[in-house]
């Protein structure tokens, strides 16, 4: 089971709808799904459809101890846990000695998925680093703005932070999100990126997701974008970036067998 963090501690990214168009890509080819939502801004879980957390348990009832069955909301595409505010205004429960492990031992106890996606918050406070913690792979989410290397070293520090509990985490792949192509403008941010991850062992992404209406559609039906227009471009760019991810994982995990 892979265990995948989206994350940027740059907010406005792209990183939630990137996500949520990822786990649906991949409920699409028929692998079994599941996304926690770990933002208390929660817009993953009302882009899933997912009912109020107060009306039903969460994230943060999850990571303390409740069972999967318990938290569990669906989609047609995937199965998800929804976030709220109490993520950041009990974030101390994260934060104590002895915390750090708590996403991890909860995931631990969840079978039957062949993918959890983790939709990190825009910050790299106590609850993203259970999150580096718990995961096996990371997608730097960046728009097409040099801006956004910030945040991503950030997270590369975050990453080493949590060397001495997660070893040989790395980010495997940068997603470049809101690309206009042929603007001088993004052009160099491009260039930054791949100099980025050149000196951090990582790849920018040959699908880069372009600047659509779509998405502007998306975000006004609180849906994903195949359920918008699964024609549209922007469904061929996320279709395609998850095609990618799933070569990348495949060449990776054979080269450690």
């Amino acid at each position: 089971m892979e265990i995948i963090a989206f994350s940027n501690k740059k907010g406005g990214t792209g990183k939630t709808t990137s996500a949520i168009n990822f786990c649906a890509a991949l409920g699409r080819k028929g692998y079994k799904v599941l996304a926690i939502d770990l933002d208390p801004q929660a817009n993953f879980t009302s882009d899933s459809g997912g009912e109020a957390i107060g009306t039903v348990a969460g994230t943060f009832d999850f990571i303390l101890g409740a069972p999967l069955e318990d938290v569990v909301q669906h989609n047609e595409y995937y199965d998800f846990m929804g976030a709220d505010k109490r993520i950041e205004n009990q974030r101390n429960k994260f934060e104590e000695k002895g915390s750090d492990f708590l996403l991890k031992k909860a995931l631990a106890k969840v079978e039957g998925y062949d993918y959890v996606v983790l939709d990190t918050a825009p910050s790299m406070s106590g609850i993203v680093f259970l999150a580096l913690v718990a995961c096996n792979r990371v997608i730097g989410v960046c728009d097409a703005d040099q801006r956004s290397v910030t945040g991503l070293g950030d997270l590369y520090s975050a990453i080493q932070s949590a060397a001495d509990y997660n070893p040989g985490l790395k980010i495997d792949g940068i997603l470049i999100t809101r690309d206009v192509p042929r603007t001088q403008a993004n052009k160099f941010a491009v260039d930054v990126f791949h100099q980025a991850a050149a000196q951090i062992n990582s790849i920018v992404f040959d699908t880069h997701i372009k600047e659509r209406t779509v998405f502007h559609q998306c975000t006004a039906l609180h849906t994903n974008v195949f359920n918008v227009d699964a024609r549209s471009d922007g469904a061929r760019d996320y279709e395609t970036f998850t095609d990618e991810v799933l070569e990348l994982f495949k060449k990776s995990n054979q080269k450690i067998k």
